[in-house]
């Protein structure tokens, strides 16, 4: 997998640590699921998004 890869095919408990740290950002709900339903690449510039390309490439 990629950071072109979409939220939602992500295991359940990265897509808990990517909604927290959405949530973190003081970012609306409608933004949340918004990005929620995104691809990794689309969020790097709302939050730090290195974490989650290392967990990829180490899958």
């Amino acid at each position: 997998m990629n950071v072109t890869t979409f939220i939602y095919l992500l295991d359940d408990n990265v897509k808990a640590e990517i909604e927290k740290d959405l949530r973190a950002t003081g970012i609306s709900e409608e933004d949340v699921q918004s990005g929620l339903d995104s691809r990794l690449c689309d969020l790097e510039d709302t939050i730090d998004i290195q974490k989650y390309k290392e967990m990829l490439q180490n899958s």
